[in-house]
């Protein structure tokens, strides 16, 4: 007799708004105890150190999702249109995801010296072998947190995020704190990938039903023809996004490249928003493409960059106004040279509103995705070789920030061409209007917190003021409706009444 899922994380139809959050929920929830990780390891290791550990996984963070050749992205595709449950697809980007992370193993092994010679990274050299072994397990148990949003289950998502992220927080920082070397870390974080990977052989299994479909060279066909071009529009804007630090890492010491890698800091919460927002709006926009509804795409969009603004707009306000605050107390006064960094790269955080792919993944416009990538990836170079002429640090996120917009305006002309819509319509400048006014108003309030003595007190009492008046604001003139607020704690927790 087959396994089943328990009731309370089986499949149940959701609004893209509540099962964004929900998975988003998870994520924060995830993303804030792997925060701890940098926080904790800055405090174990001198700064060099730190520099040759950040470099380490800037070569994992490319490596990883160039030998995912678009797989990732494939499986939000083709597992729900399949009339089963897919599960012919999984199988088959599992087997493809192992092959290539084989692959990506050797190579970092065998061809470390050169790599590390090209790079700039000798001192990373000692460490290559077990990160290819890192990136051989962490590639394929990606699957383990997609699968679940393809299959709509949200709640099980976001309890897989949370608990790979507390066993692989709890394993680094105790290597960290026990071990105090990079050996210790890497062991740590290979340990925690071949768990995650146990638990993705059990989910396959469970899913698995009797409208299961037998392999054909056809559906592997179909499958590489959407996921190669997408892998080569990512390579491409893996070229965007890492170039600047790649370029930064050959020409500074590696103490220097933990400070800019510090200044690099992500929000927690808003890359992760906007992946679930992504990846949700994908599912719907892909069934509504199918059946020719371009107003229901159009119905997802606006829905996706409104609530986008509601988070996104605020949480950059209010990161600028305590930019060296969050800085000096999160990693200390010796990287207090990371704050231009950081403020600077914070405009790339405005960009995530242009939540493109979300669209044109579901459409099949990946050779354009490609087209667009490149173009961004051409001008994130020449802006940073020309910028960095003025300042590395500075001139390197700069590019970056540059190259983004660039690739963002593509996609949204793109979107609008699909769409049938105006840029203005893509954009609701009238919904975001109060969501920034709101802001404002909340960072005014704030600002009073700059009289105390300390960040830890500055932020504490900085972000309880700006957080409260936001909140208060945003319900008041429904930039979050409330009956969102209400279904979405329901369903967090259904002992929670709507009618509250």
């Amino acid at each position: 007799m087959r396994l089943q899922l328990p009731k309370s994380l089986a499949r149940k139809e959701e609004s893209l708004a509540v099962q964004s959050i929900i998975l988003t929920t998870g994520r924060i929830v995830g993303y804030a105890i792997t925060f701890g990780i940098p926080i904790v390891l800055v405090r174990v290791f001198d700064q060099s150190t730190f520099g040759v550990y950040k470099q380490l996984f800037l070569v994992a963070g490319t490596a990883i999702p160039i030998l995912s050749m678009g797989l990732y992205a494939s499986v939000f595709y083709f597992v729900p249109r399949d009339s089963g449950d897919g599960h012919r697809y999984v199988v088959q980007t599992l087997a493809l995801l192992c092959l290539a992370s084989l692959f990506g193993a050797v190579i970092l092994a065998l061809g470390g010296p050169s790599l590390a010679d090209t790079l700039g990274m000798q001192s990373a050299l000692p460490y290559f072998v077990l990160l290819g072994v890192f990136v051989c397990l962490a590639t394929p148990t990606e699957l383990v947190t997609i699968l679940p949003i393809a299959d709509r289950r949200p709640v099980l998502a976001a309890y897989t995020v949370v608990g790979s992220d507390v066993i692989r927080a709890a394993a680094i920082i105790a290597a960290g704190l026990i071990g105090r070397s990079i050996y210790a870390v890497l062991w740590a974080a290979i340990a925690t990938m071949a768990i995650r990977g146990l638990w993705l052989l059990v989910y396959i299994g469970l899913r698995r039903t009797p409208a299961t479909g037998a392999h054909s060279e056809a559906d592997l066909r179909s499958q590489l023809r959407y996921s190669l071009p997408f892998a080569t529009a990512v390579f491409f804007e893996i070229g965007l996004t890492r170039f600047h630090q790649y370029y930064v890492a050959a020409n500074v010491p590696a103490a220097e490249f933990a400070i800019y890698s510090v200044g690099l800091l992500q929000i927690p919460i808003l890359g992760l928003l906007v992946q679930s927002v992504v990846e949700v709006m994908l599912v719907g926009a892909t069934t509504a493409h199918k059946a020719g509804d371009v107003g229901e795409m159009r119905r997802i969009w606006t829905a996706a960059v409104e609530r986008l603004a509601g988070v996104l707009i605020p949480c950059w306000v209010f990161a600028q106004l305590f930019a060296a605050d969050i800085i000096g107390l999160l990693f200390g006064a010796n990287y207090l040279a990371a704050v231009p960094v950081f403020r600077v790269f914070l405009f790339s955080v405005l960009l995530y509103l242009v939540v493109d792919h979300g669209i044109l993944r579901a459409t099949g416009d990946t050779p354009y995705l490609l087209k667009a990538n490149v173009l961004g990836m051409t001008a994130a170079i020449v802006a940073v070789l020309l910028l960095a002429r003025q300042s590395t640090l500075v001139g390197g996120v700069g590019g970056y920030v540059v190259g983004i917009a660039v690739m963002r305006g593509m996609g949204l002309a793109r979107v609008a061409k699909r769409l049938g819509a105006t840029w203005h319509e893509l954009i609701p400048l009238n919904a975001a209007a109060p969501v920034a006014l709101a802001a404002l108003a909340s960072a005014a309030a704030a600002s009073v917190a700059f009289f105390l003595p300390s960040p830890f007190l500055r932020l504490l009492f900085g972000s309880a003021l700006f957080g409260g008046i936001y909140a208060t604001l945003a319900l008041r003139w429904t930039i979050v409706p409330k009956s969102l607020v209400h279904e979405v704690l329901h369903r967090l927790n259904p002992a929670y009444r709507l009618d509250n």
